[in-house]
């Protein structure tokens, strides 16, 4: 009931919100395991509001202050729906006055500071009896007012499951209200919350499903996932997807199901309880969990090789029924939560080489868009599901991209220590690939310890070994790697050889995203390089090809990196008032990003430029 009444006040409310209308459903009364965290909800919120994602920082704190930095001059509607309570919800209201929360939840909310607290109850019986009314149809009600009274108190007075049951007696022309009442007290499932009228409905609603309709609701109560497309469903059910899709309309149309966002349905949650309950029975379940897993592995896996098709692919059988998505990104932005949800119940049955395939296959998205702590969870279900494989090659690319992910978030000394076991494997098994891969990985692990000559060694070892096994788009960016660490070291000739001969290979090779982003890294050493040896116009030169390169992929974090050296270029030439538009471009980067400490350090520049 609160859910629907938010909704509608909403939409009565638009009008004085002309910046935007946002919903984000919270899950926050499914299992704990489902319920959002406040640091994801932020990422969608963001993403809502068009901030790129490598523009979101990872903490909580710091997506807070961006949230309400990208709000402070706006006028948006926040309807946080299923709220757990205030610590899920604190971080996520606006802090502009303009703007307004609405906010649903079974709980209290009342410990959250500046809220005007609405309690809903049950509907009364007058209000009952007139949803009641207004779904079957008055006219159906004539001479019943106590059999209708009876069927709403069956019902607990819920709106949802009133609903339910008007729309079966509308359905149903021939039944009288007494008849459906009746029905509704004789030997209905239970809820797990005990509620019999609203166990009543949904089973109501349940018998009267064709019996590939149930098949399908049973079987859409063992997703641990917020949503399904029909794709999912048909993997789900073993069916094609336009026959899927047409049973999933049908759920629709008897209230088991709803439609929130074209092509994407979910339960309510009282019916996803509903539903887990049915399927617990069903002779079917466990290969349907299997099927399940595939078809999110698959998918993510052709998804995986559109992102980034000169990584080396992971082993994977492949399979007829995979569809790669039109558009891949827009594919995992979609599903992220419930390849997170699959991650976890492959990891929950023991299934290790689809955990560990999983993992793979969100290794790029996860790099991309900054979902650090999203990385660092699969990884570690992955290098147990590795660990459990016996497999050395498996183990050792889990230690190594778990060294990443910790490496991301600062965790040094477990960077180091994955990374170090990683190479161990590698080198105990002669593959040449992984050991090229570990030693570029520990390069830039060294950099972020602030330890530049380690970098440099470990940059030359993987030069080296990308060399020896011929792969040019690698050799590439260890050129660059190695340019990088010496120009970092103060060695700039050595510096410029390397990058120059990482650009022309890079040029070379424009024929994939992954190629495009070392190309602009090359183009940002070298401005680099030029800036640091005087020879500014050049570094302006390369700076702003950067920065044209990192525009065109949407990479807003470099952008704000580039900006920030091409500001200093501009300054050493005396161009004044281009340095000032630079650096405050990059601030307002920065500042959007929640790099506070880069914000501080533009801040200062541009005092500095004003005296």
């Amino acid at each position: 009931m609160g859910s629907a009444l938010a909704v509608h006040l909403a939409h009565r409310l638009a009008e004085r919100y002309p910046d935007g209308r946002l919903f984000l459903d919270l899950h926050g009364h499914a299992s704990a395991e489902q319920a959002t965290d406040p640091v994801a909800a932020l990422e969608v919120l963001l993403r809502a509001l068009g901030v790129p994602g490598d523009r979101i920082p990872v903490g909580l704190a710091e997506r807070s202050a961006l949230w309400r930095a990208e709000l402070a001059e706006r006028k948006v509607l926040v309807l946080l729906d299923n709220a757990a309570g205030a610590t899920q919800v604190r971080p996520l209201l606006p802090g502009s006055a303009g703007c307004l929360a609405l906010v649903t939840s079974r709980g209290s909310l009342a410990d959250l500071d500046g809220a005007q607290v609405l309690s809903l109850d049950v509907l009364p019986e007058a209000e009952a009896i007139a949803l009641f009314a207004s779904v079957a149809g008055a006219e159906r009600l004539a001479g019943q007012q106590e059999s209708v009274a009876e069927l709403v108190r069956l019902c607990g007075y819920l709106p949802l499951a009133i609903r339910i049951a008007a729309a079966r007696l509308r359905s149903r022309p021939v039944w009288t209200v007494a008849y459906l009442a009746g029905r509704l007290r004789d030997g209905l499932t239970e809820l797990s919350t005990g509620d019999r009228g609203v166990a009543a409905a949904f089973s109501l609603s349940y018998q009267h499903l064709t019996p590939e309709q149930q098949r399908l609701f049973r079987l859409l109560g063992l997703h641990p996932g917020p949503d399904i497309d029909a794709q999912a469903a048909a993997a789900l059910a073993c069916r094609a997807s336009h026959a899927t899709e047409r049973l999933l309309e049908d759920l629709v149309d008897a209230h088991l199901l709803q439609q929130c966002v074209s092509g994407r349905y979910r339960f309510h949650d009282l019916v996803r309880s509903y539903a887990a309950t049915a399927a617990a029975t069903d002779p079917d379940r466990q290969a349907a969990l299997t099927r399940l897993v595939e078809h999110y592995l698959h998918t993510a896996h052709a998804a995986d090789r559109l992102l980034e098709p000169h990584r080396e692919p992971f082993p994977l059988e492949p399979t007829a029924t995979a569809r790669p998505p039109v558009n891949p990104a827009a594919w995992f932005d979609a599903e992220q939560a419930n390849l997170a949800a699959i991650h976890q119940l492959a990891s929950t049955h023991d299934l290790h080489l689809q955990v560990w395939q999983l993992a793979c296959a969100l290794d790029v998205f996860h790099r991309r868009r900054g979902q650090l702590h999203g990385a660092l969870t699969v990884w570690e279900a992955g290098l147990t599901a590795a660990e459990a494989l016996h497999e050395p090659a498996a183990r050792s690319r889990a230690h190594r991209l778990l060294g990443h992910a910790h490496a991301r978030l600062g965790h040094h000394a477990e960077a180091v220590r994955h990374l170090r076991q990683a190479l161990d494997l590698a080198e105990h098994t002669g593959d040449l690939l992984a050991q090229a891969h570990t030693q570029h990985t520990l390069a830039w692990a060294s950099e972020r310890q602030g330890d530049n000559q380690t970098a440099l060694d470990h940059a030359t070892q993987a030069l080296h070994l990308y060399r020896k096994l011929a792969l040019t788009r690698r050799e590439a960016q260890a050129l660059n790697a190695v340019g990088w660490y010496h120009a970092l070291l103060g060695e700039y000739e050595q510096a410029r050889v390397h990058c120059e001969t990482a650009l022309s290979l890079h040029r070379g090779h424009q024929d994939g995203a992954a190629t495009l982003d070392a190309l602009g890294y090359t183009l940002d050493s070298l401005g680099y390089i030029a800036h640091h040896t005087g020879r500014h116009p050049d570094a302006r030169d390369y700076y702003q090809q950067a920065l044209t390169v990192f525009r065109d992929l949407g990479n807003t974090y470099e952008e704000a990196n580039t900006l920030a050296k091409l500001a200093a270029a501009q300054h050493s030439l005396g161009a004044d008032d281009q340095a000032g538009d630079c650096w405050r471009q990059a601030l307002r980067l920065y500042r959007q990003q929640g790099r506070r400490p880069d914000a501080d350090r533009i801040r200062h520049q541009l005092a500095a430029l004003a005296k």
